[in-house]
């Protein structure tokens, strides 16, 4: 998360507020994504990755950008399985960049 206080000059104040609002769409983002499963609606769900690998990249949450990219291969590949498990791993991953955020 070094990278991420390069990329925000050292201000940790504005990456905790960036950070925080976007830990504070866990729980919006990961029914969302049960939701967009459970209907298979693959377009619902290559945009919602897609969106929060950005900003995950833009955040420098590496992990979750790799679980996001890992959601969009599935659909290109038509991996449920692989989709469901990457989904699984970012309710883990959301609350590591949380713990992180009370060190910053």
């Amino acid at each position: 998360m070094e990278t991420a206080l390069e990329r925000f000059s050292h201000d940790r104040g504005f990456l905790c507020e960036l950070l925080s609002e976007f830990i504070a769409q866990k729980e919006k983002n990961m029914n969302e994504f049960g939701r967009l499963m459970e209907e298979k609606d693959r377009t619902g769900l290559k945009q919602l990755a897609h969106s929060l690998k950005g900003s995950s990249a833009n955040l420098s949450c590496e992990n979750m950008y790799h679980l996001f990219t890992e959601v969009e291969e599935g659909l290109a590949q038509d991996n449920w399985e692989g989709i469901i498990q990457a989904v699984a791993r970012l309710s883990t991953e959301y609350s590591r960049v949380a713990e992180f955020m009370k060190t910053i």
